[in-house]
């Protein structure tokens, strides 16, 4: 099988901003690691970063066209339903025949059914299983606990803050009681 014009790529979205697994910059003296976030981190890094994921393609002279899996099979179901010989993905159109064989191709090297060399699995987030999960819950129990602190500090903080007032206000009453002894025995004098 020739090789395609096109290669498999992942695209990660961490704080709501895309990024594709093609366009992380490697480390050249650490194989296996990108520049991410001005530190060195691994593809697994970046995965349990993402709050999402997907495989897709990517073709062209420079990168530019980039189509996740969920994209391919969405413009394919569009073409069958309107009947239309061509779907538009952004600047370029495509056959329902080469929207196929980009499915395909995601499909074959996600499973590892091109036989010759075993496909590392993608992974969806949903089926990491409870090792994952079990990381997502901690990290989300540690963040409520965290933000419950907070809000336990500022009513400390709060109460504190109304004891001081109540203290001043009695302090300042006392201090006008003793200015006025001071000006009545002034007087007297």
């Amino acid at each position: 099988m020739p090789a395609p014009a096109y290669k498999l790529t992942r695209y990660f979205i961490i704080n709501s901003v895309l990024y594709w697994e093609h366009n992380l910059p490697p480390i050249r003296d650490k194989p296996g690691y990108f520049l991410f976030d001005n530190r060195a981190v691994t593809i697994q890094e970046i995965t349990n970063l993402a709050s999402r994921w997907e495989t897709g393609v990517n073709f062209g002279p420079f990168g530019w066209n980039n189509f996740a899996k969920s994209e391919i099979q969405n413009a394919i179901y569009q073409l069958h339903k309107t009947g239309d010989p061509e779907y538009r993905i952004g600047k370029t159109s495509f056959t329902a025949e080469k929207l196929r064989e980009f499915a395909d191709y995601i499909e074959s090297e996600t499973t590892g059914r091109d036989g010759e060399k075993e496909k590392e699995p993608v992974m969806d987030i949903e089926l990491a299983g409870d090792g994952h999960l079990k990381k997502i819950v901690d990290n989300l129990e540690a963040k409520l606990e965290a933000k419950l602190e907070a809000v336990r500090r500022y009513r400390k903080v709060c109460s504190e803050v109304a004891l001081m007032r109540k203290s001043l206000a009695k302090k300042e009453e006392e201090l006008k009681e003793c200015e006025r002894i001071i000006q009545l025995e002034s007087e007297q004098v």
